[in-house]
C-alpha cells in the first residue's frame, strides 16, 4: 500500500448506524414542495368556489348531501394546507 492509501484509511471515520438525527424543524421544504402546496391550494380553493355555488344551486336532496360532503371535505383541506404553509 502506498502512502496515499494508508493516510485515507487512518481519517476514515466510522459513525455508528442510529447515532445521526435529524430536526424536521431545521429543514427547509423544498421549492418543489411549496409549488406543490400552492398548485394544489389553489385548485382546492376553485373547488370551493365552484361547490359553493352548487350547491346554493342544487334542489335534490340527494345531490345536496353529496355536493356539501365535497364543500366540507374541501374546506378542510384548504384549512391543512394553511396549516402546512403557516408551519413554514
Amino acid at each position: 500500500m502506498n502512502n496515499a492509501q494508508q493516510a485515507n484509511q487512518s481519517q476514515a471515520e466510522q459513525v455508528p448506524m442510529g447515532t445521526v438525527q435529524h430536526n424536521l424543524a431545521d429543514i427547509p421544504p423544498l421549492s418543489s414542495e411549496v409549488g406543490n402546496l400552492w398548485s394544489s391550494y389553489y385548485a382546492e380553493s376553485m373547488s370551493v368556489c365552484f361547490l359553493k355555488s352548487y350547491v346554493a344551486k342544487s334542489k335534490d336532496p340527494d345531490i345536496h348531501a353529496v355536493l356539501q360532503r365535497a364543500l366540507d371535505v374541501s374546506t378542510q383541506r384548504i384549512k391543512s394546507m394553511e396549516n402546512i404553509y403557516n408551519y413554514f
